[in-house]
């Protein structure tokens, strides 16, 4: 039993490797401004359904907030 999970561990685990690496190389090196540009982008859709002016002002706080750090 011991010898069959190690040969599939060992056939297994470069191939995991690889796509590990390949998923970490498809990494933009802005990820943070992604982030928040989404983060944004769902604040403003969130706040256009409630109609609410005081929900569009605290997303234009947010954005102002993240945007700046």
């Amino acid at each position: 039993m011991y010898l069959i999970f190690g040969t599939m561990i060992n056939f297994l685990m470069p191939i995991a490797i690889s796509i590990i690496n390949k998923a970490v190389d498809k990494i933009p090196d802005d990820l943070d401004s992604v982030i928040k540009d989404f983060v944004i982008k769902l604040l403003k859709k969130a706040a256009a359904k409630t109609e609410n002016k005081l929900d569009d002002e605290l997303v234009a706080a947010v954005a102002k907030a993240l945007l700046e750090s």
